[in-house]
C-alpha cells in the first residue's frame, strides 16, 4: 500500500487551506500551530484527539478545522441578511 506523504488541512496561522507534509512528531505540529493567533484552541484540539488516539494527520486537520472557526468571517462572506422562521425551523434569504 502506498504511504501518502503530503496533506491537505486549514493552516490557521496563514488563513488558507494547503498541501504540506505530513509532521513526523507532536513537537513539530505543536510548533507549527505556534504561529496561529488561535494557537491554544488549536493545541487544545490536537491534544485532545491525540489522547483519544487519533493519528498526527487526523488531529492536525482537527486542530486546523478549530482554528478555521475561531476565526472571524470577513465581511465580503457575511453580505446576505437571513430572516428565520422559528415556527417552520428554516432561513429564507432576504434581499
Amino acid at each position: 500500500m502506498e504511504r501518502h506523504e503530503r496533506m491537505r488541512w486549514y493552516n490557521p496561522a496563514s488563513g488558507e487551506f494547503e498541501w504540506r507534509k505530513i509532521p513526523r512528531s507532536d513537537e513539530e505540529v505543536l510548533r507549527l500551530l505556534e504561529a496561529s493567533l488561535q494557537a491554544g484552541a488549536c493545541k487544545g484540539a490536537y491534544r485532545e484527539w491525540r489522547a483519544l488516539g487519533a493519528g498526527v494527520k487526523a488531529a492536525l486537520s482537527v486542530a486546523g478545522v478549530s482554528g478555521l472557526l475561531r476565526t472571524p468571517l470577513p465581511l465580503s462572506w457575511v453580505n446576505k441578511r437571513y430572516m428565520c422562521h422559528e415556527d417552520l425551523l428554516e432561513c429564507v434569504d432576504q434581499p
